[in-house]
């Protein structure tokens, strides 16, 4: 079973790809310890994704809805 479905979500999360970069749009409710579960299936690796995305967050709680995000591989 897919992990998005077991969190209760009714559709995968949604990225776009750009010059091979993967990107995550922020939506209302998302923190970046939920995002790295999506992506990851782990909290702590929320850090890859605050450290990818560079200047753009001043921290990690600081996400904002409609920011894209880079998602490491």
């Amino acid at each position: 079973m897919q992990l998005w479905l077991l969190l209760g979500l009714t559709r995968a999360p949604e990225t776009t790809t750009v010059a091979g970069q993967r990107y995550y749009t922020v939506e209302e409710g998302d923190s970046l310890a939920y995002i790295s579960i999506l992506f990851y299936k782990d909290t702590s690796q929320y850090s890859r994704i605050y450290e990818a995305t560079g200047d753009t967050i001043a921290s990690p709680s600081q996400i904002r809805v409609v920011q894209r995000l880079l998602i490491p591989g």
